[in-house]
């Protein structure tokens, strides 16, 4: 007997595991890397290339689950748990696989650059989600860019009609040659800057000796300093060939012209992702120091991610409603412009504000997506199922009471969104006649009848389309003690009924 009850106890066990592993079964998610797009965009380098990427799966332990390696694409497929929560890591264009054992090992991650114009074969990028594994196949992970890009123009209209200002290069001065790819980046050490700098050469910049509008570009390692140091703070540095009638430059020895980022109140930094824009206007002699404009601003950020208020609605009858909205990611996304639509109106519609109604039996999807060109969209899975129509009376259609007492009478009907008739005329007739007061339920579907006098009373209640029923309640109100005859209750009830 209890050998028997030990197998019992092994079956069972093995069932609940068998129920838990269905459960919580794994599924293939398609990470997928977004860019964003740049408010200017150039060829060289191209700022969304994405040439590799190591893609990291960590669990709520901290534990790496997964680390794929992919070349030449922005898309891997990783394996997760259904319910289950993740952080999933990603690196675009290191050009190869790091040895990285834990989270920790992710978030202290530095790549370092191999020269000053490594970026040209693609901008370092990382970026970070938290994501709980559901029925969406495609996981959507923002990039960020580990440099900022400064543009420069000129303006020589201020200049004396006889003065030679010619640029002859531009460089970027301590210009960090490692960066920390999930924290922020700052040096503190002369020697991690590239020697010599960054530098931009006079056919480089020809194009602003020209009377072109256009600028050059210059790409440029974050690095966040509080306070000014030339030999911590990464500045932009210009040489010019200068003549005038007055005074004239060796070829050696060019005027040099230094810009900061940045400010005293805010600090002197260099914030990767962003794009900061120069505008050189020397004046007059163009000896003093030129009056410059610099207008930093983050990158135009297009709509990453949406999250819908549900992931999935079921309907039980036509007509019913539900209220999806909407968050988008970044916060900081320029256009926050989304609109729904459904992938079978005949089943189920939504308006602009993400009102959904069903329609008809069956399963559709209600879109939401962006409108930033960033082709971005949520999706909600729509079920409608017809169920029959009812009408009952609570607590029946005979009912007794007694004078001073109350008695609540409500209609539960499906579906709720039927029209419903509570029979005001009979319950005025009766209330004149002094049987009883009313007071009607706030939400029109009840009433409650205070019973002032013996007798007899008819309520009517009636449903309209798709139910279409309708219901006669008797109620007796006998006196405080005793009860009225059942022929007085006769009398009262046909008098009611020729009355009405």
């Amino acid at each position: 007997m209890r050998r028997i009850s030990y197998i019992k106890a092994i079956v069972l066990t093995l069932l609940c595991l068998s129920c838990i592993e269905e459960e919580n079964k794994d599924q293939f998610k398609r990470v997928r890397l977004v860019t964003g797009g740049m408010t200017t965009r150039t060829d060289s380098p191209d700022e969304d290339l994405i040439s590799d990427a190591n893609i990291l799966l960590t669990n709520s332990e901290g534990v790496i689950e997964e680390h794929i390696y992919v070349q030449g694409s922005k898309t891997a497929e990783v394996r997760m748990l259904d319910g289950k929560k993740y952080s999933v890591y990603a690196i675009a264009n290191l050009g190869y696989k790091p040895k990285i054992k834990s989270v920790k090992d992710i978030e202290e991650y530095c790549y370092h650059f191999a020269h000053a114009k490594d970026y040209r074969l693609g901008i370092p990028m990382s970026g970070k989600i938290s994501y709980t594994a559901g029925p969406s196949r495609d996981i959507k992970v923002p990039l960020k860019r580990a440099m900022a890009k400064a543009r420069i123009t000129v303006d020589r209209s201020g200049l004396d009609k006889d003065v030679l200002w010619k640029i002859r290069s531009i460089s970027i001065v301590n210009g960090p040659k490692k960066t920390y790819l999930f924290r922020r980046n700052s040096v503190a050490d002369e020697s991690d800057f590239f020697r010599p700098d960054f530098t931009l050469n006079e056919k480089e910049t020809e194009v602003l000796n020209s009377s072109s509008q256009e600028g050059v570009d210059l790409y440029m390692t974050e690095n966040f300093q509080e306070r000014f140091s030339e030999d911590l703070c990464t500045y932009i540095e210009i040489k010019v060939e200068y003549f005038s009638k007055e005074y004239y430059t060796a070829p050696d020895k060019p005027l040099i012209y230094r810009f900061t980022i940045g400010s005293e109140a805010n600090g002197y930094s260099v914030e990767r992702n962003n794009f900061y824009r120069f505008k050189i206007s020397p004046q007059g002699k163009g000896l003093g120091k030129p009056g410059w404009e610099i207008d930093t601003e983050p990158l135009k950020q297009l709509i990453t991610g949406i999250t819908l208020s549900h992931e999935e609605i079921e309907f039980t009858y036509k007509g019913e409603t539900a209220q999806l909205s909407s968050e988008v990611v970044p916060e900081k996304a320029d256009k926050k412009n989304i609109f729904y639509y459904s992938s079978d109106p005949s089943i189920a519609t939504v308006d602009s504000n993400g009102m959904v109604t069903a329609q008809d039996e069956g399963e559709c999807r209600i879109i939401c997506r962006a409108t930033d060109g960033s082709e971005t969209e949520a999706e909600c899975e729509i079920s409608v199922k017809h169920y029959p129509p009812y009408m009952k009376v609570m607590p029946g259609t005979t009912l007794t009471s007694r004078v001073g007492q109350d008695i609540h009478i409500y209609c539960d009907f499906f579906p709720p969104n039927a029209k419903f008739d509570i029979g005001l005329e009979e319950l005025n007739y009766d209330r004149n006649r002094g049987i009883y007061d009313y007071t009607i339920d706030k939400d029109g579907k009840g009433v409650t009848l205070h019973c002032k006098k013996e007798g007899a009373g008819l309520l009517y209640f009636e449903t309209g389309s798709p139910i279409n029923q309708s219901e006669m309640i008797f109620i007796v109100i006998n006196p405080s003690t005793g009860q009225i005859s059942e022929a007085q209750a006769e009398v009262d009830i046909l008098e009611k009924l020729q009355g009405l």
